[in-house]
């Protein structure tokens, strides 16, 4: 009796191990899937509503631009991320303008006119921070590097080029490792995941 009871745990624990690993998979995939499906959301929100206001003339300036990614990203133009991720979804707009791949259907003329506001927006948006996506650290060598150079310092600019190139170094070794690190570790987890399985069903059998 005792032996039977036993057993019957062992297999309460075998089929409550395969719920909770094949729950936090699920879970995982659906967090992941509703992240994009939202990212994808309000790029088209945003598509629309660009394409809408060129129809109509309703955007003329880079301050409307950034009020239209605020209002639909919900990101504060003080965010280090709000620079970067409008220039991308200006970038993505425009391969669409030109690849006449977007739900409207402008004609040439207006395909044209509507190229060189976007590509002034992006300019203007490199302008005011030429260096908003990239690591304090480089942003900051960066800086000096050019300032530097405006003094005619060759010497200094020499010096920070060192700097920015062991920085660069430095970092693509810790990245390397990283990956490397994270290559072996998924696949220990998925072997890991399916012996939890394959063990769980022998032991229910």
């Amino acid at each position: 009796m005792e032996s039977i009871f036993k057993e019957i745990i062992t297999d309460y624990k075998a089929i409550f191990t395969i719920l909770v690993t094949v729950t936090y998979a699920v879970a995982v995939k659906y967090v992941f899937d509703l992240q994009r499906k939202r990212r994808v959301e309000r790029n088209e929100i945003f598509f629309k509503a660009l394409t809408t206001g060129l129809e109509n003339n309703a955007i003329s300036s880079y301050e409307d631009i950034t009020n239209i990614y605020e209002g639909i990203t919900r990101t504060s133009i003080d965010n280090s991320d709000f620079k970067y991720g409008l220039k991308r979804w200006l970038k993505e707009y425009l391969v669409a303008l030109i690849s006449k791949s977007l739900d409207s259907k402008p004609d040439d003329t207006k395909i044209n006119d509507w190229k060189e506001k976007i590509t002034g927006f992006i300019r203007k948006n490199e302008e005011i921070s030429p260096y908003d996506d990239i690591p304090p650290a480089e942003k900051n060598l960066l800086i000096d590097i050019l300032a530097y150079d405006d003094k005619g310092d060759k010497d200094a600019v020499r010096r920070k080029v060192d700097e920015l190139s062991g920085l660069i170094k430095s970092k693509n070794e810790v990245l390397t490792n990283i990956q490397n690190t994270n290559k072996y570790s998924t696949i220990l987890a998925i072997v890991g995941l399916i012996l939890t399985i394959f063990f769980g069903i022998l032991s229910i059998k």
